[in-house]
C-alpha cells in the first residue's frame, strides 16, 4: 500500500517514491549553504596605539554561514579581510612661533564584507550605523560573486602576489580608506542593500525605453543643483546616495539588472496644446521660467528658460516634468555609448491640455479631455462627426498646419549645440523632429531613431483625393532626417498597434487601406514600427470556477500568454459591443470577399508581413498591390509593455493616472497591483519572439530571404519602460514627484525587476539544492526579497513561502510541480462511484469547530519602503468568536499592501480548511489524484473539493479539504515612506569671514576673525588656508549651522552708546529662529548680531525684542547700535540685503595664527567628508584679525579757548580689551603705551597739522593757529586717534569746532 499526496507547507518534500521520489528525498536532506574557511581569511587583529584606546574588529568565525538572497534584501556583511587601521595627522601650530603645536589625527579603515553566496546583480545602498553612506564620496568595490572574479587590487597589494583569495563564489565588497571620523573612530556596523534577481526575464530583456524622470535635467549624468537662495541647495537630478546623478544610479541598477541588455530609447518630450490638428502647437516646456540659482542652464532648440513655454498647472503640482535640455539629451547619449549599449533616440508628443479648458472639442462640444492619448489629434470637426473635415482638402490644410514648414536647413550643428534658424513662431511637428535629429548628430549619432509614435487620428485622416496626407509628411520626414543622420541609423515610426496594419473606416464603404505602407516601404525607413500592447487575454474573476474559453488556468497562464500572441481576441475573434464583451459574446473574424482574414487580423503579423497588399475601395479590392514588398523589412516592437495591474494583459494599453481622461484599469479587473501580469505578458512575448527561450518555435518568427533576419528583431523589443527615476526614491517621495502613485499599477519596471516573483524564488531555491526539475508555472505572487540566511533543508527554506502563499506541490511524472490551490483550472470531477468499505463509513465529513479556527492573522515582514524595518499586517475580518489570533513570519521583504492581501488570503484559506472529507473510490478511478478537484453526490450546495493524499490499494482512499477557488484579495497601494524621505545631499555653503572687534571672552586677537556658514540641507563644514594655491591646512570645524539672514529694509544711522528705542530692523532668515530677551540678558552679552555695513566693516548690535512678521521675517527692537566700537560701521549704513549673523556658538574662530594677522589668505570651506577643493567647496580670499587690533576711537571731543588765544582739546580714551570691567578704577590701557594722533583740518579738509601726544589732551597754540590759519576761519576739523603698536592709527573720531 502506497500513499501518494498534494502536500502543503511542512511537509512536502521527502515523501516521494520511487527514483524521483528518492532523489528529492536525498537532496532536500543535505544543508545548503556556504561556509567560510577560516584558513582563507586574513588573520584580524586589534588595533592598538596611544591616540585610539580601544576598538571592538569584527571577528570571522570558523565556518561562518553566509546566507543565500532572492530578490533584494538588506544584510549585514562578515568580514572577511581587513587592516589595521590607516593614520593621516595634520599639525599647526596655536600660537605665536614657539608656541605649541596641536596635531589632529584622523583613521582610515580597509576592509572586506561577504555578503551572500552566489552571483549578485549588485549592490543598491549602504548604510553605516543604520545611516545611508554616500557612494560618491568613498571608495566601495563590489565584487558580484562569479566563478571567475579576479582578486582584489588592494586586497592583493596588501598581501602580495600569490596570497591573496579571490573569493569566487562569494558576493563581496571592499572599502579602501574609509573615513572613520564619523563613527567614532571604528569600523562601523554596515549593511548592504543586495540585488540578486532570479528570474528569468531579467536575462531576456535586451531593449528598453528610457523615460526622463519628469525634470528638465533628468537625462543628465551630471548632478545639477539650484540655489533659490544664499547657501540654500536644491538636488534638481540628484535624489539619491548611490549615484552621481539620478540618471547614473538608475543606468547601474538597469544594467546590472539586466546582463543583455543591449539597447536604451532615450524618451525626449515635447507638448501638445490642442487635439484639433490645426490648433496644435508643439513645443518645448519647463516647469518654471525663473532661471534664477540654477547651476545649469536650460536650452531646446535655441529657446532659453525665461522664453520657454511652462507645462500646466494642476492645484500646485506642474502636470508634467518639462523637456530634457539639449545637454542633457546629448550627455545622456554619450553616456548610454560609453557603457557599451546600442541607442535610440525617440521624439515623443505628450498633449499638455489640462482640466476645466474651453478649448472646442474635435469630437464635439466644447472642452477638451483633460491630458489625453497624442493618438486623439485629429482634423475638426473629426472624422464620423458633422461637417467633418476628413476626406476634404481642410484635412490636408489642418496636417500641413500641425506639421508646419521648418526644413532641415534651418538647423546647424556647431560646438555641441544645435542652432535654429527658421521661423521663430513655427511650432509644427516638422521642427521636433528635425530637432532631434540634429541634435543626434550633435552627440555624435545614434543607433536608432524615432519618428515618432501612435499618432493614429492623424495617419487615417484623408484628403479630396482619398490621399493621407500625414503619412506623406511621415515619409517626407524619413527622408530629411535619413539625410541628417546618414545610412547608419535605423529609422522609423512607432505605430500604434490598432494602426500599423492598415485603415478600415468604420463607415460602412468597406474600404480597406494599408495606409502606412508609403512609409513601411520607404527607402529611409529601416523597419515596421509597433507600439505593442496586444491583449493577450479574456480572464474574469469568475474563471477561477474553472471553464475559462482560452484554456487559462489562471489569469496569468504562461502558456496561455505564449499562444494567445497568435490567437484570441485580434486573431480570431473580436468583440462588437461593450455589451458583447461583458456577455462573452465573441464575432469570428473573417474575410468572406478574398478570404484573406489576417487583412483585419492586428495579431496576424506573419500574414502581414510576408503577403502583399492590396487596397480595397468600396471593398472592391485593387488590382495592384501597395508598395510594401513582403518580408522586406524587420518588424520592431518599438513599445512592448502592460501595467503591473490585476488582469493586466486584459488591455496591455491602459494606464493608471487619475489626473488624465486616458485613466483606467483593464477589461474586468479590481484595480489590484500584479506584478506577476506584468512580467508573464513580457516573458510570453520574449518566449515567442526569440530563439534564445526555450520556448521559441521557428515558425512563430521566421528569417526572411530578403534580409536574413528574423520576421520580429529579437534584439529590438523595446520594453516599455524605465525611468531615470532610481528606484526606490521613486517612487517613495510623492512629494517631488505627483505621479508617484501611478507606479504601483504602471508600466514601470523600475522596483520590480529587482523583486522576485514567488514561482521564480521556488526554482531557485531547489536550483541551489540541486533539484532543477520543477514546474511553477501555475505560482503566481511576487516578493521584493527572501533570505535565507543560514545552512538548511530546500524544505526548510520553502515553507514560510508556500504557507504564506498557499501552494500545493506533487510529483508529476517525475516533475515537481508548484500550484497555487485557488488556482485549480476545469470543471471539477463528480464521484459516481464510492467504495464501502468493510468496518469503515463511506463518507467521513470533519468539521473543525469555530473556537479552533483564527478569526485574525498577523504578518511580520521587512519592508523595503522603510528602508527594510520590521513591519506588521494583520487581518480581522471575522467576528472575533474564533481561536484568537495567529502571528505568521516571514522570512523576506515585502511592500505593505502585497502583505495586507496575503495575510487576507492566508486566512480565507484557514476558514476554508477547516472542512475535510475522507472516501474510497473503485481502483480504475486514477483521474481522482492529488490535486484534482472533486464534487461529491447528492451535495446540494455543490461544494468543491480539492484531492491531498490517496491511499492506494483494493481501493483508492481519497483526502480531501474544502476548496476556495476564488480571486486573491486585491493587492492595494500601501504606503512607500515618507514624503521628502529624499537623502540630504549637501552642497556648497554661503560662508563670511567676519573681521570682528575684540568681543568679550576672545582669548587672543586673531580669534576675532570668525567665520560663519550656512547650508540647507545641512553637513558640518571644515575650513582651510593657506597663502598660496597649494598647501592648504585646516583651520577650522564647523558643526552647526549659523543663523543668518539679510535685511528686509536698508538700515539708516542709529544712535550709539544707549537704548535705541525708536529704531527697529527688519531681517528675513535663511533659517532658525529668534527671540525676545530682557535687558539684563542682553547687558549680559545676549542677542549679539553682526551687519555688514555699507563701508565693508561689521557693525554690531544688540536687540532685546524680536518678533517674526512674516514666515522667517523678524523686527528688531529695543536696540543697541554700534557696540565694541564699531560706530563707523552704523554711521556708514547698511544697505537692502546686507548680511545678518547672529553670533552665537555657531559662529567659529576661522584660525588664524597671530602672524597671519592681516595677511590675505587664500580660504576654502566646504562640507565635512566630501573632496577636498571640490564643486562643493567655496573658494574666497580675505585678510583678518586686524579690527580686533584697532584701538577704538575716542570719545567726548571737546574745544576750549584759552584767553591767550589757544585752544585746548580733551577727549576720553575708550578701551577695546576688558573695558566692560567695572571693578577697577579705570579701564585697562590695552595697547602697549597711550599715545594719539590728532590732525587739524580746515572745513574744506585741507590738512593743516599733524601731531602726537601721550595724554587725551592737546593743546592748539596762539601761534600755531596763526601759522595755519592766516585768516581765522569760522570752522575747523579736529580727527583724533589712538595709536597701536602693531597696528599703527586706531579709528578715528572726528569733530567741526567754532574758532570765532
Amino acid at each position: 500500500m502506497a500513499t501518494i499526496v498534494l502536500q502543503a507547507a511542512g511537509a512536502f518534500l521527502g515523501g516521494f517514491l520511487g527514483p524521483v521520489g528518492f532523489a528529492i528525498g536525498r537532496a532536500a536532506g543535505a544543508m545548503a549553504g556556504y561556509m567560510l574557511d577560516r584558513s582563507a581569511l586574513q588573520s584580524l587583529q586589534r588595533v592598538e596605539g596611544p591616540r585610539l584606546s580601544s576598538m571592538k574588529p569584527f571577528l570571522a568565525e570558523e565556518g561562518a554561514p553566509l546566507a543565500r538572497l532572492y530578490g533584494t534584501v538588506r544584510v549585514g556583511g562578515n568580514v572577511i579581510w581587513a587592516t589595521r587601521f590607516e593614520e593621516a595627522s595634520q599639525s599647526r601650530r596655536g600660537g605665536a612661533k614657539g608656541g605649541p603645536k596641536v596635531t589632529t589625527y584622523s583613521y582610515y579603515a580597509n576592509a572586506a564584507f561577504a555578503l551572500c553566496e552566489g552571483e549578485i546583480a549588485g549592490v543598491r545602498r549602504i548604510w553605516a550605523d543604520g545611516r545611508e553612506i554616500d557612494l560618491e564620496q568613498v571608495t566601495v568595490r563590489v565584487h558580484r560573486g562569479s566563478e571567475s572574479q579576479p582578486v582584489d587590487p588592494l586586497i592583493a597589494a596588501k598581501q602580495g602576489t600569490g596570497n591573496a583569495p579571490a573569493y569566487r563564489g562569494v558576493a563581496y565588497v571592499v572599502f579602501e580608506r574609509f573615513p572613520l571620523d564619523d563613527y567614532g573612530n571604528r569600523l562601523p556596523q554596515f549593511q548592504f542593500e543586495v540585488m540578486r534577481p532570479v528570474d528569468r526575464l531579467n536575462e531576456q530583456i535586451r531593449s528598453v525605453v528610457l523615460l526622463p524622470g519628469s525634470t528638465e535635467y533628468g537625462l543628465l549624468p551630471r548632478a545639477v543643483t539650484r540655489s533659490p537662495r544664499r547657501g540654500e541647495t536644491v538636488q534638481v537630478n540628484r535624489n539619491v546616495l548611490h549615484g552621481a546623478s539620478d540618471l547614473m544610479a538608475s543606468l547601474d541598477e538597469l544594467q546590472a539588472l539586466c546582463p543583455n541588455l543591449q539597447e536604451v530609447a532615450v524618451v525626449v518630450t515635447w507638448f501638445g496644446s490642442d487635439l484639433r490638428a490645426g490648433a496644435c502647437t508643439v513645443r518645448p516646456a519647463v516647469m518654471y521660467n525663473d532661471a534664477s540659482g540654477h547651476a545649469e542652464p536650460w536650452e531646446v532648440c535655441g529657446v532659453s528658460r525665461a522664453a520657454a513655454a511652462t507645462v500646466s498647472f494642476v492645484g500646485d503640482n506642474a502636470s508634467y516634468g518639462g523637456t530634457p535640455s539639449d545637454r542633457s539629451v546629448i550627455e545622456c547619449i554619450s553616456e548610454i555609448r560609453r557603457r557599451g549599449l546600442r541607442v535610440a533616440l525617440y521624439p515623443f508628443l505628450m498633449m499638455d491640455i489640462p482640466p476645466d479648458n474651453a478649448l472646442p472639442n474635435p469630437y464635439g462640444g466644447t472642452g477638451q479631455p483633460a491630458f489625453p492619448w497624442r493618438g486623439r489629434i485629429t482634423c475638426s470637426p473629426a472624422p464620423g462627426h458633422g461637417g467633418s473635415a476628413d476626406r476634404t482638402g481642410a484635412a490636408r490644410s489642418q496636417v500641413n498646419a500641425f506639421c508646419g514648414a521648418v526644413s532641415a536647413g534651418d538647423f546647424a550643428v556647431a560646438g555641441g549645440r544645435v542652432t535654429y534658424a527658421g521661423a521663430a513662431d513655427d511650432w509644427g511637428y516638422r521642427r521636433l523632429v528635425l530637432h532631434y535629429a540634429h541634435l543626434a548628430v550633435a552627440a555624435g549619432g545614434v543607433d536608432t531613431f524615432l519618428l515618432g509614435s501612435e499618432m493614429r487620428g492623424l495617419t487615417t485622416l484623408r484628403d479630396g483625393a482619398n490621399a493621407f496626407p500625414f503619412v506623406e509628411a511621415l515619409c517626407q520626414l524619413a527622408g530629411d532626417v535619413r539625410g541628417v543622420l546618414g545610412a547608419g541609423a535605423g529609422i522609423s515610426y512607432g505605430a500604434d498597434w490598432s494602426e500599423y496594419f492598415g485603415h478600415q473606416p468604420a463607415d460602412g464603404s468597406g474600404d480597406v487601406y494599408f495606409h502606412l505602407d508609403a512609409l513601411w516601404a520607404h527607402e529611409a525607413v529601416s523597419a515596421v514600427g509597433i507600439d505593442n500592447y496586444m491583449p493577450l487575454s479574456d480572464w474574469r474573476d469568475e474563471d477561477y470556477g474553472g471553464g475559462n474559453p482560452d484554456g487559462f488556468a489562471w489569469p496569468y497562464d504562461l502558456a496561455g500568454l505564449r499562444a494567445q500572441i497568435g490567437a484570441g481576441e485580434g486573431f480570431d475573434w473580436y468583440y462588437a459591443s461593450d455589451a458583447a464583451r461583458a456577455g462573452r459574446n465573441r464575432s469570428s473574424i473573417a474575410d468572406g470577399a478574398y478570404g484573406k482574414p489576417w487583412v483585419y487580423r492586428y495579431k496576424d503579423i506573419r500574414s502581414w508581413w510576408e503577403n502583399q497588399h492590396f487596397d480595397r475601395i468600396g471593398g472592391v479590392e485593387a488590382a495592384t498591390p501597395t508598395a510594401w514588398t513582403p518580408r522586406s523589412k524587420p518588424v520592431w516592437f518599438t513599445e512592448l509593455g502592460c501595467p503591473a495591474v490585476d488582469k493586466g494583459p486584459n488591455q496591455p494599453n491602459v494606464f493608471p493616472d487619475a489626473l488624465s481622461s486616458e485613466n483606467a484599469v483593464p477589461y474586468f479587473s479590481s484595480g489590484g497591483r500584479s506584478d506577476i501580469a506584468q512580467a508573464h505578458f513580457l516573458r510570453a512575448h520574449m518566449d515567442r519572439w526569440s530563439p534564445a527561450s526555450g520556448h521559441f518555435q521557428p515558425a512563430h518568427n521566421p528569417i526572411s530571404p530578403v534580409y536574413g533576419g528574423r520576421m520580429v528583431d529579437p534584439s529590438r523589443l523595446y520594453v516599455w519602460a524605465w525611468d531615470a527615476r532610481p528606484f526606490p526614491v521613486f517612487p517613495a517621495d510623492g512629494e517631488l514627484w505627483s505621479d508617484s502613485a501611478n507606479w504601483h499599477r504602471g508600466h514601470w519596471l523600475n522596483g520590480r525587476l529587482s523583486g522576485v516573483s514567488t514561482a521564480g524564488l521556488i526554482r531557485a531555491i531547489l536550483a541551489d539544492h540541486g533539484l532543477g526539475d520543477t514546474d511553477t508555472d501555475h505560482v503566481g505572487g511576487s516578493v521584493a526579497g527572501y533570505a535565507v540566511e543560514a545552512p538548511t533543508t530546500a524544505r526548510s527554506a520553502l515553507e514560510p513561502v508556500v504557507e504564506l502563499h498557499g501552494i500545493a506541490v506533487r510529483d508529476e511524472d517525475g516533475t515537481l510541480a508548484f500550484r497555487d490551490r485557488g488556482t485549480v483550472a476545469g470543471e471539477p470531477l463528480t464521484i459516481s462511484e464510492m467504495v464501502v468499505e468493510e468496518g469503515g463509513a463511506t463518507l467521513e465529513r470533519t468539521r473543525l469547530p469555530r473556537h479552533e479556527l483564527p478569526d485574525e492573522a498577523e504578518l511580520a515582514f521587512a519592508n523595503p519602503f522603510l528602508d527594510y524595518q520590521a513591519s506588521v499586517a494583520r487581518s480581522a475580518p471575522f467576528d472575533g468568536e474564533g481561536g484568537g489570533s495567529r502571528s505568521l513570519g516571514f522570512p523576506g521583504c515585502l511592500e505593505s499592501g502585497a502583505a495586507a492581501a496575503l495575510v487576507d488570503d492566508w486566512l480565507r484559506r484557514a476558514q476554508s480548511a477547516r472542512e475535510s472529507v475522507t472516501f474510497s473510490v473503485p481502483p480504475g478511478a486514477v483521474e481522482v489524484e492529488p490535486g484534482a478537484l472533486v464534487t461529491l453526490p447528492n451535495d446540494a450546495d455543490g461544494r468543491e473539493y480539492l484531492v491531498t493524499a490517496v491511499e492506494t490499494g483494493m481501493a483508492r482512499r481519497v483526502s480531501a479539504t474544502r476548496a476556495a477557488r476564488a480571486a486573491p484579495t486585491p493587492w492595494r497601494a500601501g504606503a512607500t515612506g515618507r514624503a521628502g524621505a529624499r537623502p540630504a545631499i549637501a552642497g556648497a555653503p554661503y560662508v563670511l569671514m567676519l573681521d570682528l572687534p575684540a568681543m568679550p571672552g576672545s582669548a587672543a586677537p586673531q580669534d576675532a576673525f570668525r567665520v560663519a556658514a550656512y547650508a540647507s540641507p545641512w553637513k558640518g563644514q571644515v575650513a582651510y588656508s593657506s597663502p598660496e594655491e597649494t598647501g592648504f591646512a585646516f583651520t577650522a570645524g564647523l558643526a552647526a549651522p549659523a543663523t543668518m539672514g539679510e535685511l528686509v529694509d536698508p538700515s539708516g544711522e542709529g544712535v550709539e552708546g544707549r537704548f535705541d528705542t525708536h529704531g527697529a530692523l527688519t531681517v528675513a532668515l535663511y533659517d532658525g529662529e529668534l527671540s525676545s530677551i530682557s535687558d539684563a540678558q542682553l547687558l549680559n552679552g545676549g542677542n549679539t548680531a553682526a551687519m555688514r555695513a555699507d563701508n565693508g566693516e561689521w557693525e554690531i548690535v544688540q536687540f532685546a525684542g524680536a518678533e517674526e512678521i512674516a514666515p522667517s521675517t523678524w523686527r528688531l527692537t529695543r536696540l543697541l547700535r554700534g557696540q565694541q566700537g564699531t560706530g563707523d560701521a552704523m554711521k556708514a549704513g547698511h544697505s537692502l540685503g546686507t548680511a545678518f549673523v547672529l553670533l552665537d556658538d555657531a559662529v567659529s574662530s576661522a584660525g588664524l595664527s597671530p602672524e597671519q594677522a592681516g595677511l590675505t589668505l587664500n580660504w576654502r570651506v566646504g562640507p565635512q567628508g566630501e573632496q577636498f577643493g571640490g564643486a562643493n567647496y567655496v573658494e574666497l580670499n580675505e585678510a583678518g584679525g586686524v579690527r580686533s587690533r584697532l584701538p577704538l576711537s575716542p570719545v567726548h571731543l571737546r574745544l576750549a579757548r584759552q584767553p591767550d588765544g589757544a585752544a585746548r582739546l580733551t577727549w576720553t580714551r575708550r578701551g577695546r580689551v576688558d573695558a566692560d570691567n567695572w571693578l577697577a578704577e579705570d579701564i585697562p590701557l590695552g595697547e602697549e603705551f597711550e599715545r594719539y594722533r590728532v590732525e587739524i583740518r580746515s572745513s574744506a579738509g585741507n590738512l593743516l597739522r599733524t601731531v602726537q601726544t601721550g595724554v587725551p589732551n592737546w593743546t592748539y597754540g596762539s601761534t600755531q593757529i596763526a601759522a595755519d590759519l592766516t585768516v581765522l576761519p569760522a570752522q575747523i576739523d579736529v580727527t583724533i586717534r589712538q595709536i597701536s603698536a602693531t597696528v599703527g592709527a586706531g579709528l578715528p573720531a572726528t569733530k567741526r569746532f567754532h574758532l570765532t
